[in-house]
């Protein structure tokens, strides 16, 4: 995912605060949604490319990094649901519904355990200077 932002600040030796327009789920057709307020965000991103405040940079978050943490966050919950309700359809057929539903909170405490405390952080970079 890359976008356009401008270099506010330099934190530190290599990382800089850039300035972007969040533009989610946009038609461009302003006329039929009415509008949407455009949402302004401070991002952190490493820098090697010798940015200087003012400049205009092209920043980028790795797919390769978002998507297999998307993947779990998405399927591990509804794959424990599946197991939760094959082990209660076998083992308990009164109690099917309510162990797949703890197997599905199971799996959303794993995921929430592991984005916090295990998961490195995604690391937003300067491309290049435009």
């Amino acid at each position: 995912m890359k976008q356009k932002a401008v270099v506010v600040k330099q934190l530190a030796e290599g990382q800089l605060l850039v300035r972007g327009e969040r533009l989610e789920a946009c038609g461009h057709n302003c006329q039929e949604c009415s509008g949407c307020p455009s949402t302004v965000t401070l991002t952190p991103v490493l820098d090697t490319t010798g940015a200087k405040p003012g400049d205009r940079v092209l920043i980028e978050l790795p797919g390769t990094t978002v998507l297999p943490r998307l993947a779990f966050v998405l399927f591990f919950p509804m794959v424990l649901g599946l197991v939760g309700y094959s082990l209660g359809h076998y083992l308990f057929t009164q109690r099917t519904t309510l162990l797949t539903i703890l197997f599905v909170i199971f799996g959303f405490l794993c995921v929430w355990i592991r984005e916090h405390y295990y998961a490195a952080p995604l690391v937003v970079r300067v491309v290049r200077k435009l």
